[in-house]
């Protein structure tokens, strides 16, 4: 019997104290990559937010104003610390912002997707309304005076938008737009138009009144040079025209007024 066949052979000294030594310099390599890792992750100035990218289709919210709101409170953390929700709500805070997505580009650049409001209506109190019929509030209306204004309580949004598109699409006379609707707390609406003239349609059928007004513009246009100064069609049938510096007077049949 071989006595090398039957014993484990034993490493050279050297051996074990190399491996030994390659162990733990490994071991020290891991745990300095480690804290390195950690200092880096918690080092606000480790990774600094160099650039801000901005995109979306903007009229009214500039560049410069994206940057004062993220920067009013001081630089901005590192990007591993950076909270992307504490960053929309400061975009979403600002005038004319309806939406803001936001994201992290490594290793420091910060994305911010902005969706503005869309405007169709001016409302009594200096608000807007957006396409989607949001109240919103903007510190200058006029940038957007072109826009019908509304004078009507808050829950009728949407039917004065109603209304709006419904007389838009009725005619396609510039002067024959409605620029401007009033809606009293008795619910009876006043419009209106470009051409000046006021239509007074009362509470019911008031889409229908204005097509009967329409149909009686060729006939106030043959009957003066100059535009009513109102037309009233809170009448079943008819209506009453107020010419300038004249009296009312009726113009077709007219059947009770409300």
């Amino acid at each position: 019997m071989t006595v090398g066949a039957s014993q484990a052979q034993r490493l050279p000294e050297w051996e074990f104290w190399f491996g030994v030594a390659f162990f733990l310099v490994t071991l020290v390599g891991g745990l300095y990559l480690a804290y390195g890792a950690a200092h880096v992750w918690s080092d606000r100035a480790a990774l600094p937010v160099q650039h801000l990218r901005l995109h979306g289709d903007r009229r009214f919210v500039s560049d410069e104003m994206v940057t004062e709101q993220l920067l009013a409170q001081g630089p901005l953390p590192s990007l591993t610390q950076l909270d992307v929700d504490w960053v929309q709500q400061q975009v979403v805070a600002l005038p004319w912002v309806n939406k803001a997505a936001v994201r992290k580009e490594w290793p420091d650049q910060l994305s911010v997707h902005v969706t503005e409001f869309e405007p169709v209506m001016r409302w009594s109190d200096s608000r807007l309304v957006s396409d989607q019929g949001e109240l919103f509030a903007v510190p200058d209306t006029s940038v957007v005076a072109q826009l019908p204004l509304i004078e009507a309580a808050d829950e009728l949004v949407g039917d004065t938008m109603s209304m709006l598109a419904a007389t838009r699409a009725a005619t396609d006379k510039a002067g024959l737009q409605v620029i401007r609707m009033k809606v009293t707390s008795r619910q009876a609406w006043t419009l209106w138009l470009a051409n000046g003239i006021e239509l007074r349609l009362g509470r019911e059928q008031t889409l229908a009144r204005f097509e009967r007004f329409l149909a009686l513009y060729p006939e106030l246009i043959n009957e003066q040079r100059s535009t009513p100064q109102y037309v009233d069609l809170r009448y079943d049938t008819g209506a009453a025209v107020k010419w300038p510096d004249q009296t009312e007077e009726g113009l077709a049949e007219q059947d009770g007024k409300e």
